[in-house]
């Protein structure tokens, strides 16, 4: 069936549209003569002349019998639970949690919790209830915490927890509020505190120089729909890693592909309406990384330089020719054509009518440029898993679904899960037996693997059940099945993150614990957190609580800790 998709997906493209990289430069392909043109459509019309008498019928075929066939159970693998000893016997000497600032402060928005970094980012007007789902108006100030002004209580926090690590972001909006404007030396220092911070309780930082946040003026320019502001993010991002001497690694971009799909399905913020801009926009992210990671290199040798990548793949339930179409055009997006382009860089993003967009970097050069990684970001959430046809008349669990249900007949479209099994809040499905086959992937690249974020979210809904509800006991255990695959990888694992430990919760006139954190368009959804930050009236951090699962991780990072300081003894 994909390779029909394949075949068909062919003969429908638009022209191609390629960019080569030549010494460091961008050159793209003349345009086509009017004679290229009508030879290039006038062969694939032929083609598709010659092929339709047999594509309907296999089309329909193909439908009915995915529509009318009911969705079976689930049969998997299930990974063993681990001890947090035999987790600390696997893990890196680099170790923590990721976080972003944006969504941990709110800075760059009207909300920030922390005073003087209100500059606006693109999320800024977008922090509204009809974005965010279940929200009120009231809710954006709860979601926050201020890290920056006092970062002491954060920091003590982590060390408490066992970090070796920390994960964290860089707002450009408040760094450089205005196009071509100086940047800000007060924010800067008040990083460059938190950083020290860091240092002082022997946590390395992690930098990320785009978690899904960039001025809106960057964004009123067009951002990265426009192939022309690569070279202004170029330009931030080598600054920045000038300016913080004392950071080894950086990523240049948080999960390229689910930003641009975030970005296309309008969840985020964006002026992307089709999956032609779509496919523009991600090759520009790829060719920034590039260019970014071949200037720094030759700066600071002596620094790593990655980018994080979310394994993110659809799977359909019915497994019918709908779902296959679309879970095929989807993972495309999320995953396939970015993977495909760092393990031969060779970038290839083929969308039928809409985009035919590819990048080019000679071999010998992608070889010489160490595949322009020197670490692979690896983000892992479980499985995704779309339903569009029968449910045997009952509703499948999901956020977003819509199920109709007439006694043993029904039909169900959308996020969801098989049977037998779970899904998150956060939307994909809970299923550990899914990150080994990921993992194997991820070091057919040959780079070392940072985990640079792993997350379960505590609120799941069961298939044949009809609420989300918290299960802290089951995000535990998940990370406990997790610990038992990561030990396959523990020589290609260099750095390991949870995501994430920041779940505020505000004391209310009452005295009551209000719970409030920001998971981007999710909201306060999904319950990611391995921690519960408890914070005052005025959004600082007075204390904190490890829910089970961050008890669990506290017991095997210590262990770690304890491990790494009997070694540097001896």
């Amino acid at each position: 069936m994909i390779e029909l998709i394949k075949t068909i997906e062919d003969w429908t493209l638009p022209l191609p549209d390629t960019i080569h990289w030549a010494k460091g430069q961008l050159l793209q392909d003349k345009e086509f003569s009017l004679s290229q043109k009508i030879s290039y459509y006038a062969l694939n019309i032929i083609r598709l002349l010659s092929a339709w008498i047999a594509l309907p019928f296999v089309f329909f075929y193909s439908t009915i019998v995915g529509l009318c066939s009911k969705p079976e159970g689930s049969i998997s693998w299930t990974p063993s639970e681990s001890t947090a000893g035999d987790f600390a016997a696997i893990l890196p000497n680099h170790i923590g949690y990721a976080g972003s600032l944006f969504q941990d402060s709110g800075i760059g928005s009207k909300y920030s919790a922390t005073p003087g970094l209100e500059s606006p980012c693109q999320w800024d007007s977008y922090l509204t209830p009809e974005h965010i789902d279940g929200t009120t108006k009231e809710d954006f100030e709860n979601f926050f915490i201020d890290i920056l002004k006092d970062p002491d209580p954060f920091v003590q926090m982590l060390s408490d927890m066992g970090s070796t690590a920390y994960r964290f972001s860089l707002e450009w909006s408040v760094i450089q509020k205005t196009y071509g404007g100086k940047y800000e030396e007060e924010k800067i220092g008040l990083y460059r505190t938190f950083i020290q911070k860091l240092l002082s309780k022997n946590i390395t930082p992690y930098v990320t120089l785009h978690h899904f946040t960039h001025p809106q003026w960057f964004e009123t320019m067009g951002a990265f729909k426009t192939q022309q502001n690569i070279e202004i993010y170029q330009k931030y991002a080598l600054d920045m890693i000038d300016l913080f001497p004392e950071v080894t690694y950086w990523y240049t971009f948080n999960e390229a592909g689910a930003f641009t799909l975030e970005c296309f399905l309008k969840d985020h913020p964006s002026q992307i309406n089709d999956l032609t801009e779509a496919g523009q926009m991600l090759r520009n992210l790829l060719m920034a990384h590039c260019k970014i990671y071949k200037t720094a290199k030759k700066r600071h040798p002596e620094k790593q330089f990655g980018i994080t990548h979310q394994w993110l793949k659809l799977s359909g339930v019915n497994d019918n020719f709908l779902e296959k179409i679309i879970c095929y055009l989807i993972s495309k997006l999320t995953h396939w054509s970015i993977y495909q382009f760092f393990k031969t860089g060779n970038f290839s993003f083929e969308i039928p009518f809409q985009s035919n967009h590819h990048f080019m970097i000679p071999q010998k050069t992608f070889v010489k440029n160490n595949g322009f990684l020197d670490h692979i970001g690896f983000q892992f959430y479980g499985s995704a898993q779309i339903i569009i046809g029968a449910n045997g008349g009952e509703a499948f669990p999901g956020h977003r679904i819509s199920n109709f249900c007439w006694e043993s007949l029904g039909f169900s479209a959308g996020g969801t899960c098989k049977k037998g099994q779970s899904i998150m809040s956060f939307g994909p499905t809970v299923s550990p037996e899914t990150l080994y086959e990921n993992l194997q992937e991820a070091a057919a690249l040959g780079h070392p693997i940072h985990i640079s974020e792993i997350g379960c979210d505590a609120k799941i809904q069961k298939h044949g059940t009809p609420f989300f509800v918290i299960d802290e006991e089951n995000q535990k255990k998940t990370f406990q099945r997790y610990a038992s695959i990561l030990k396959n990888f523990k020589q290609q694992i260099t750095a390991f993150f949870v995501w994430t430990i920041h779940g505020s919760e505000t004391i209310d006139q009452d005295g009551r614990l209000q719970p409030a954190q920001l998971e981007w368009n999710r909201g306060a959804q999904s319950d990611l957190a391995v921690c519960k930050i408890k914070k005052d009236s005025n959004r600082k951090m007075i204390g904190y609580e490890p829910r089970p699962s961050g008890k669990w991780f506290r017991e095997a990072f210590l262990l770690k800790k304890h491990e790494i300081s009997n070694s540097l003894k001896i």
